[in-house]
């Protein structure tokens, strides 16, 4: 569904019956690399800062535990427990919940480079398109949409619940590649204690794949007080400001515009 300007006229009453409470949200740190994780949170207060009305904007109270996997935060976002939550967007993601159709990342999530055995680079070195590249087994975190987007093009794909096993998978066989977006590749590489894994450095993978903010869609009103923050921040350069101020960001942004790799372009998950 898009959220246009004008779609819902009582804004201003809505929005300031709202601000009193808080708005909850993900925990960023335990769901996100942790270059990326102030990012969200930032943008969040940004888009309701820019939004206008002049009402007191609310606090953000993050919300959740270690132990947790964006998959429950999404359910908790059905449920009433959250307010808001940020994630790539599906079809199903679409239907359920209310996408404020900003995204957030400028499409460096939709760029991937890939993770491979150190042994297998010259194997990867040799891939001219992307049915060279269907020769491989992908591996990807069991709820991603990169699953979804990577079987709708006809690779076969291993899954995992948590992300720390599939590095473990991938050195050990496993399957052949992880594809991991520019954003969080330094930080997953930092983190992980495989050293026999590396990032291919000749491939980009580019697929549609939006990080979107998503609401519940009894929250009709904060989805457009967000779309509004977000749309005024982009024109007056403030996003930008913000995005770029990110080093994880700006140097995906950089990456992908370098020209030094094969793009090799996939379709998008279908409506």
């Amino acid at each position: 569904m898009t959220l246009l300007a004008g779609a819902w006229p009582a804004w201003a009453a809505s929005e300031e019956a709202a601000a009193t409470k808080p708005l909850r949200l993900a925990t960023a740190r335990f769901i996100e690399p942790q270059a990326l994780a102030p990012f969200y949170p930032a943008v969040l207060r940004l888009a309701l800062a820019k939004a206008g009305g002049g009402q007191t904007q609310p606090a953000l109270q993050e919300v959740g535990e270690p132990s947790l996997v964006k998959e429950r935060y999404r359910r908790m976002l059905a449920t009433g427990e959250l307010d808001v939550f940020w994630s790539s967007t599906t079809p199903e993601r679409e239907a359920e919940f209310l996408a404020v159709r900003f995204n957030l990342l400028k499409g460096v999530n939709e760029h991937r480079v890939l993770v491979v055995r150190r042994r297998d680079l010259p194997k990867f070195a040799a891939v001219n398109g992307a049915d060279a590249l269907r020769t491989f087994k992908a591996g990807a975190g069991y709820h991603w949409s990169d699953t979804q987007i990577l079987r709708s093009n006809g690779f076969q794909v291993v899954t995992a619940s948590r992300h720390h096993s599939l590095f473990q998978m991938l050195a050990h066989g496993r399957f052949d590649f992880m594809a991991l977006s520019l954003a969080e590749v330094d930080d997953a590489m930092h983190a992980q204690a495989e050293p026999e894994l590396v990032v291919e450095p000749t491939l980009l993978l580019r697929y549609p794949q939006p990080i979107y903010f998503f609401v519940n869609r009894q929250r009709p009103e904060l989805a457009a007080q967000l779309l509004r923050g977000l749309q005024t921040a982009a024109a007056d350069g403030s996003f930008d400001r913000l995005f770029f101020a990110n080093p994880s960001l700006k140097q995906g942004w950089e990456r992908i515009n370098d020209g030094k790799r094969r793009v090799l372009s996939l379709h998008g998950l279908q409506p």
